[in-house]
């Protein structure tokens, strides 16, 4: 999947150690045509601002 994702040009990275596959995309979804057997695809949510400290 890794090889299939980076081939069409997204970032993708097998996260942990496994089985999870990380792929970031720009405007969160996989091609349409991708074959995902034996996969779930879950999109996360990503706080374009990164992580805050706050100090109380």
């Amino acid at each position: 999947m890794v090889d299939t994702l980076r081939d069409r040009g997204i970032p993708a990275v097998i996260s942990g150690a496994g089985p999870t596959v990380l792929a970031l995309t720009t405007d969160g979804t996989l091609p349409s045509d991708l074959d995902l057997r034996g996969f779930t695809a879950l999109a996360l949510p990503v706080d374009p601002t990164g992580a805050a400290v706050e100090i109380s």
